[in-house]
């Protein structure tokens, strides 16, 4: 019987490893839906009341998660762009202030920075997990700078003690972006809880959902009452308030959004106990494969709940690139994405050419105030270079222990067949 080691690849001919297809995160095949979402839903439509200021799931929604999350305050929203707005409006920066925030991360941990009119100010990431360092963060910070926005990236947390110190020693307020990162934790604590401000998103694809929506949460009570505030048009729950303090939009979730919420809620931590399962299991089987890095937690103490399983190649101890690795594995049925969002996100266009605001470039272009801030390839080598070596690979509840020893077994397949 021929070892892996001797085996052709299927992108040259040779037997493809898997000839059935994986769960994913964003359809039913890779999602807990059943029952208890049809009853909860049942519940909200025999009611007649849709709208969370008649109606008790979402608030129910809300109580559960504070008591699941250890938080004193916990606000649902419309998405998790907005939960991270939410964040960013509690915060409450003027017109130019600063927020740090990390290149990795999707466009919505940026609107919600440009929408309050603040400067994102890209920090570099730490070149194995792709994820903001207080060494990284430190040399970013200004005279302007009004708080740091941490995005734990693919389920991985954050090394959250000395971010939080920094912050302290600064006068700044955390807030920590976990749309990617339910129940993940750092040193025993949760993704989201450590920092003054979580937030989340329930989008299809995350580790549970609502199709969309999101949650913001703090245990500060000042803060507290400023994201109620926030996403309700600048009025508490009842609505009765004539005269909002400030300015917020309206991101109120749907009575209909709370009842999957709080059934999906009770089934998160088997959720993610099995992407840590699986994921850190994947990683021990491919552990001595040359030029790969498994994608690991922090700290033995910490948590890695694999919204995706991305680990690193070694492109220099293998003979092919990013895009070859990925169309191999695709032929080997063991399918992986390249680069994850493939450039830092101030090298998307609308961020480099500041194309918000009409044409006014505002708050990046500011002539008043003599500013012009750019955003330019090269501004975070780390971040540049790891997207140039990640893999991305859906790891989720759905999956069994076969799979992924399948996968371990594709993988070991194509990175020893193209080891230098």
């Amino acid at each position: 019987m021929q070892t892996v080691e001797q085996e052709q690849l299927a992108i040259e001919g040779g037997p493809r490893t898997v000839d059935y297809k994986f769960p994913t995160n964003s359809d039913i095949s890779g999602r807990m839906f059943g029952d208890e979402e049809i009853a909860e839903l049942t519940d909200v439509i025999r009611s007649g009341n849709l709208n969370v200021l008649g109606g008790p799931k979402v608030q129910q929604f809300e109580e559960e998660w504070k008591k699941t999350f250890g938080v004193k305050h916990a606000v649902t929203s419309t998405s998790g762009t907005s939960a991270l707005h939410v964040g960013v409006l509690a915060v409450g920066p003027n017109p130019g202030d600063e927020i740090i925030v990390a290149p990795i991360t999707d466009i919505g941990s940026i609107i919600a920075i440009l929408y309050q009119l603040a400067v994102p100010i890209f920090a570099d990431v730490d070149p194995i997990s792709g994820i903001i360092t207080a060494e990284t963060i430190e040399p970013c910070i200004t005279e302007r700078t009004v708080a740091i926005m941490v995005v734990h990236l693919q389920g991985n947390a954050a090394v959250m003690d000395p971010i939080v110190e920094l912050a302290r020693k600064h006068n700044l307020l955390v807030i920590e972006d976990c749309s990617q990162a339910h129940m993940a934790a750092y040193n025993g604590r949760y993704a989201g809880t450590i920092g003054d401000i979580g937030c989340y998103s329930f989008q299809q694809s995350k580790h549970m959902t609502t199709g969309d929506g999101g949650m913001t949460v703090t245990n500060n009570d000042y803060l507290g009452e400023r994201i109620m505030l926030a996403h309700n048009k600048g009025r508490g729950r009842s609505g009765r308030e004539s005269q909002p303090p400030f300015l917020a939009p309206n991101y109120r979730m749907t009575e209909l959004q709370g009842a999957v919420g709080l059934a999906q809620l009770r089934k998160l931590p088997t959720i993610t106990g099995l992407r840590t399962k699986w994921g850190n299991l994947l990683s021990d089987l491919v552990d001595d494969v040359p030029g790969i890095i498994p994608p690991r937690a922090p700290t033995p103490e910490s948590t890695h709940v694999f919204w995706n399983w991305c680990p690193l190649a070694k492109l220099e101890e293998l003979s092919v690139g990013l895009d070859d690795l990925s169309q191999a594995f695709a032929h080997e049925g063991v399918g992986f994405g390249a680069g994850y969002t493939r450039t830092p996100i101030y090298e998307y266009d609308v961020l480099k050419n500041r194309r918000f605001f009409g044409e006014s470039g505002y708050p990046l272009h500011d002539p008043a105030n003599g500013r012009d801030v750019r955003y330019y390839t090269g501004m975070c080598p780390n971040a540049e270079g790891i997207l140039k070596r990640m893999l991305v690979r859906h790891i989720n509840e759905k999956c069994t222990e076969e799979m992924v020893h399948d996968m371990a077994r594709a993988i070991r397949k194509v990175f020893t067949h193209y080891a230098k």
